[in-house]
């Protein structure tokens, strides 16, 4: 949104004063020197809310979310300014950038009611997916993609439906755009992942082909891996059998069970492989910071056994990097593994800045003489945020 727009939106009559420092701060925004334009508005002796709400604004501009805060509130405590767009826009956007999603959603709805701007209905749409409010974030993009039907707003449209795993509806969606646009790789790849969640491995297998022939990406590539490895494999050739007499039905019904044993043993083999791959591209999704769906994948296989820990594992690594601390000591509290269940614990609690819950399960590692996992904990805790991030995403250091 144009500042100039909201210079004269907000001022229109008392900026075009000689010399007013209002008018001289929205200059300074227009060049985009917001350092001198705060100068600006803080110079002005009688503040009023709307010089407070101006002063918030440079700083959001700025990049000083939380000092722009301080003065939108209190330009806010004016009822007057309460309902004005302006300020409840850049409350939003302020929250919005410091990844408070779901205090930035009513800001930004009121800031939509008080003017209809299909860029603030975007942003809101984007924080509630963040906030994992899926069903709410469904309703603003079906509106937003109904007001402006863009590539970028169906393709943020059907990341919604496949949160919800309205596969089916997401795929049609898709199918009716790209019958005028064939060629949007973003589009085709979106339609891969809901055929790939569909099991429709061949379908998605093309569509991210003709994705990657136009615009190849690390994201693409790692869909295109994993489907692959699930394609079904080649059928088992018939064995022959040879008609011996007497003993021609013996050798008949053998070969048959032998087949079968073989059909058996390599779709076992598949199923331990396409899993494995799964696991693999979940982990992937992690480093690519796509943990929503990553999450939507180690869910598919908690009830195997055999891969129990490592989902379990995965899925707490997620929801951390979400910053879902509770959910994460819920997982942590499912591993069999005393060693591993304390540790992830005290993971837990160094990662969201608990140091009193990390020193406690620490503690417990040194009594029960886990001492690898003790001195991991401490290296990541020396190491600082970056390296404690690194290694929920890859589990390496």
């Amino acid at each position: 949104m144009r500042l100039l727009v909201v210079f004269f939106l907000i001022f229109p009559t008392t900026v075009f004063a000689v010399k007013n420092p209002l008018r001289v701060g929205f200059l300074f925004l227009e060049k985009k020197n917001y350092q001198r334009a705060f100068q600006s508005f803080s110079s002005v002796k009688q503040k009023n809310p709307e010089v407070y709400t101006s002063m918030g604004m440079a700083k959001a501009l700025q990049g000083d979310y939380e000092r722009a805060l301080d003065y939108l509130f209190i330009a806010l405590e004016d009822k007057g300014e309460k309902e004005k767009w302006a300020p409840n826009y850049f409350v939003g956007i302020c929250f919005y950038n410091l990844k408070r999603f779901n205090e930035a959603i009513p800001f930004l709805e009121k800031a939509y009611r008080l003017t209809s701007d299909i860029s603030i209905l975007k942003t809101i749409v984007e924080s509630a997916f963040q906030a994992g409010r899926y069903v709410e974030a469904e309703s603003h993009a079906k509106n937003l993609y109904t007001l402006e039907n863009t590539e970028k707003n169906l393709i943020l449209f059907l990341k919604v439906l496949t949160e919800l795993k309205k596969f089916k509806e997401a795929e049609e969606l898709a199918t009716e755009f790209l019958k005028s646009q064939p060629d949007s790789a973003g589009i085709l790849y979106e339609r891969a992942k809901t055929r790939f969640y569909r099991g429709l491995i061949e379908l998605a297998e093309k569509d991210l082909e003709k994705a990657i022939f136009i615009n190849k990406s690390n994201d693409k590539m790692s869909l295109y891996s994993a489907i692959k490895s699930l394609k079904p494999q080649q059928k088992v050739k018939e064995i022959k059998t040879y008609n011996f007499n007497n003993i021609r039905w013996l050798l008949y019904l053998l070969s048959l069970l032998f087949s079968a044993l073989i059909v058996i043993f390599l779709y076992r083999r598949k199923t331990l492989n396409s899993r494995k791959e799964k696991i693999f591209f979940a982990n992937t999704l992690l480093e690519k910071a796509d943990y929503i769906n990553a999450i939507n994948i180690f869910n598919e296989l908690r009830d195997i056994k055999s891969l129990k820990n490592q989902v379990i594992t995965g899925l707490l690594r997620a929801h951390l990097l979400l910053g879902k601390k509770e959910d994460a000591i819920n997982l942590a509290e499912q591993l069999n593994s005393e060693e591993e269940r304390f540790f992830f614990l005290a993971l837990i609690y160094l990662y969201s800045g608990d140091k009193q819950g990390y020193v406690r399960y620490l503690n417990i590692l040194e009594n029960s003489n886990y001492n690898e996992k003790v001195r991991l904990l401490k290296n990541l805790m020396y190491s600082g945020k970056d390296k404690q991030t690194q290694y929920l995403i890859r589990e390496d250091l």
